[in-house]
């Protein structure tokens, strides 16, 4: 079996492809949004800094919690936000709620910005666009000047069916010789 290459055709755009990426974009907008809200140490260093100690003095002891009693034998501490009968705290809720509205707020900022760059951004650069329009220009050019020739062929091929078929195959023109003819004589006198 032979295989061959499919026939390739001129496209101006790329098509559904456009699309598939720009939705990819905004799928990795959004992951990293929650990646920075939920990984990081900014948010609850933020909101420790505005709810409990300005200085962040106690820090990482706030951000630890005791093991519930009766969970090991000696005291262990791990890193969350909860009581020490093993509920979650209002500051976990209310960490929470900030990471949640970092989320939507940074998405949201990203997206804007991704939008005003390809407001501001043209798809086609200018010297491109020049270039593009001077190919235009040009071949409707030559086609205005084909139109003209089809013209003039026309008008021959016209004047060709309407001589006789004898014509064709005999000289009806004077010869190009330096000898004049009895009728150059004629006219000169």
């Amino acid at each position: 079996m032979i295989d061959r290459r499919p026939i390739a055709f001129r496209s101006s755009t790329i098509g559904i492809w456009f699309n598939i990426l720009q939705s990819l974009a905004y799928l990795a907008i959004v992951a990293n949004a929650f990646l920075i809200a939920f990984t990081s140490e900014f948010l609850p260093k933020i909101l420790y800094q505005y709810t409990v100690n300005w200085d962040l003095i106690g820090y990482t002891n706030f951000t630890l919690a005791v093991a519930p009693v009766n969970t090991t034998s000696r005291e262990c501490m791990y890193r969350d936000f909860r009581n020490p009968d093993g509920t979650l705290t209002v500051f976990f809720w209310k960490l929470l709620a900030l990471r949640l509205f970092f989320v939507i707020l940074f998405e949201h900022i990203v997206f804007v910005l991704c939008r005003l760059t390809d407001a501001i951004i043209d798809d086609v650069p200018e010297s491109l666009s020049i270039k593009i329009r001077r190919e235009k220009y040009l071949a409707k050019r030559a086609l205005q000047d084909s139109s003209k020739l089809n013209q003039i062929f026309e008008e021959n091929d016209e004047e060709r069916e309407s001589r006789s078929k004898f014509t064709k195959y005999f000289r009806t023109s004077r010869p190009k010789t330096g000898a004049a003819t009895s009728n150059d004589i004629r006219r000169t006198h």
